[in-house]
């Protein structure tokens, strides 16, 4: 497990009266999982979902990621997606029916790897934009799609579709206790 650090100064003076620099740190170190029923709950309108993905479950159980999928998912194609190897843990709460209303939260292994993961990300939202849901509800899948954002903190990549990202946002740091 990666563990991030966040760091902030202050001043305070010495005996003499003399400024010094004091860091606090503060751990972030989330789950993803903990993080997305903290954007859930701040949203209190929110459509159902048909289908909650999170890593550390068997290919049987309820909740499984096939690797296969994921490439479709991001992509548009049934192939492994190889920016999950980058991944250390995940939560991805897809809509149920008609709805565009997304969130997709990835914990990665390094840092380093957040614009790659990014950038699948942005791929997913091009998805969107050529799939079929915008014919059920063209307004309010327009008045979603337009706002959707991917947003990152650290070692953290969030796919935000929904109807105020400031409010995902919001939870997000409340989780990452910022």
């Amino acid at each position: 497990i990666t563990v991030f650090a966040f760091a902030s100064c202050g001043e305070e003076k010495n005996n003499d009266n003399t400024d010094t620099t004091v860091e606090e740190t503060k751990i972030i170190d989330a789950a993803p999982l903990d993080i997305m029923d903290a954007i859930v709950a701040a949203y209190p309108d929110i459509p159902e979902y048909k289908k909650l993905y999170i890593n550390g479950v068997d290919d049987l159980d309820d909740g499984y990621l096939d690797p296969e999928y994921a490439g479709f998912l991001y992509k548009g194609e049934f192939d492994t997606l190889a920016e999950l190897s980058m991944v250390d843990s995940y939560a991805i709460r897809l809509p149920n029916g008609k709805s565009a209303f997304e969130i997709h939260i990835m914990k990665l292994i390094d840092k380093k790897d957040v614009d790659a993961v990014k950038a699948v990300m942005q791929a997913r939202i091009g998805q969107l934009n050529e799939s079929d849901i915008a014919l059920y509800d063209p307004e309010g899948f327009a008045k979603i799609i337009k706002n959707a954002e991917v947003y990152s903190v650290e070692n953290y990549v969030f796919l935000l579709i929904t109807s105020d990202n400031d409010i995902a946002k919001s939870a997000i740091k409340t989780a990452l206790g910022m």
